[in-house]
């Protein structure tokens, strides 16, 4: 008996309208909370949203940012609604889904891909939670635009962070590299509905170790870019910035080895990448800290 998952396949244009119809189906889910007294804003971040171009594949994130009003029961019970309805809506389209409130890059990591999957990263924050967050990323999702107050993440946002706090802030270079050379990830996540902490970890036995490391390459490159102050960082797509931060701005080959890997991983699974996401993360890391010490002296 042939599984039906196997036979999805991607790039065919029937299962393209398929991807974009399912992913027009979880955005109108979450934004139907707007209406709620508790809920303010939402944004859609990273290939959620209209800032870049996004090509669909069987493993797809999105990443949501919602804004409200103080955070506690009634507001995870909704999100809960909201996930257990999605998942048996895209069950009727073929598609698994799951949603999740983890801080990090947590995603779903199978060793193979045959399966058509939609994974939404929840980011849920009041502005007073928000505001507590690294200026790297408040800094990096200043450009994404808000439902209701379109400009609510841009005055949330720090001004330009600099070298040190590329090096030593949150999500830095120096945290990133301590996590990778220790070989354990820990990531929090909020648990529905009443969205109290739990900690997660992860080893050398997880692909998400591997997620880990690929996400702080890329990551740490479009913050180096930022903290430059090059535009680029916030508008090219993955393939055309990655090449343009080779060309510009840092030629390293372990990095361009780190993408690849990630490009491969989103097309086949995660199958293989641990020792070589933790090798080329290491390697593309360490030198970055040496340039920017070098250039701090």
């Amino acid at each position: 008996m042939v599984n039906k998952y196997s036979m999805f396949n991607a790039n065919s244009d029937h299962n393209i309208m398929k991807i974009k119809e399912a992913i027009q189906i979880i955005k109108k889910s979450f934004q139907e909370g707007l209406k709620l007294p508790y809920i303010e804003d939402l944004a859609f971040i990273g290939n959620a949203s209209d800032v870049y171009p996004w090509n669909p594949t069987q493993n797809i994130d999105l990443d949501i940012c919602i804004i409200v009003n103080s955070l506690g029961y009634v507001v995870g019970k909704w999100l809960q609604k909201v996930s257990s309805k999605l998942k048996n809506q895209l069950a009727n389209l073929d598609i698994k889904f799951e949603f999740r409130i983890v801080r990090g890059p947590y995603k779903q990591t199978p060793s193979k891909i045959n399966n058509p999957f939609i994974f939404v990263h929840g980011a849920v924050f009041s502005e007073e939670t928000y505001i507590k967050e690294g200026a790297l990323l408040r800094y990096g999702w200043r450009k994404y635009k808000c439902i209701i107050k379109r400009d609510r993440l841009a005055r949330l946002a720090t001004s330009k962070p600099n070298l040190s706090e590329l090096l030593f802030g949150k999500k830095g270079i120096e945290e990133r590299l301590e996590c990778i050379s220790r070989g354990k990830v820990i990531m929090w996540e909020r648990i529905l509905p009443d969205l109290h902490w739990e900690k997660l970890e992860f080893g050398l036995d997880s692909y998400l170790f591997s997620e880990y490391c690929l996400a702080a390459g890329a990551n740490t490159a479009r913050n180096h870019a930022r903290v430059l102050g090059e535009k680029e960082a916030d508008f090219l797509s993955n393939d055309e910035f990655f090449q343009w931060y080779y060309n510009n701005v840092f030629s390293s080959h372990d990095l361009n080895k780190l993408i690849e890997l990630k490009q491969r991983v989103r097309r086949k699974g995660y199958f293989g990448t641990i020792k070589k996401s933790k090798k080329y993360a290491e390697k593309y890391l360490t030198e970055l800290r040496k340039k920017i010490v070098e250039i701090q002296i």
